[in-house]
């Protein structure tokens, strides 16, 4: 099944972006929000660590195919809704 939702989930806080060493923090934060800005549907959720990474991803993807169902159903009966009556 194919989801029309998507996500980025970090494994860290965002904190930890201002202790980085090896590239300035500042340009991370700048790429992060000129991101969220470019693709404000997809959400970037700081997770702080794997395990709670993982259960936000089992939420968001529960909920995306719920959603998706939903929308499917729906979809079945307008379309059946919309066909002419046989006489």
């Amino acid at each position: 099944m194919s989801l029309p939702h998507a996500a980025v989930v970090v494994e860290d806080r965002y904190s930890s972006i201002f202790k980085l060493t090896h590239i300035r923090p500042a340009m991370v934060a700048d790429m992060l929000a000129e991101l969220q800005v470019q693709f404000a549907t997809v959400p970037i959720v700081f997770a702080e660590n794997r395990a709670l990474a993982q259960e936000w991803t089992y939420r968001f993807l529960g909920a995306a195919a719920d959603e998706s169902r939903s929308r499917e159903a729906a979809d079945v009966r307008w379309s059946a809704s919309s066909q002419p009556e046989p006489r």
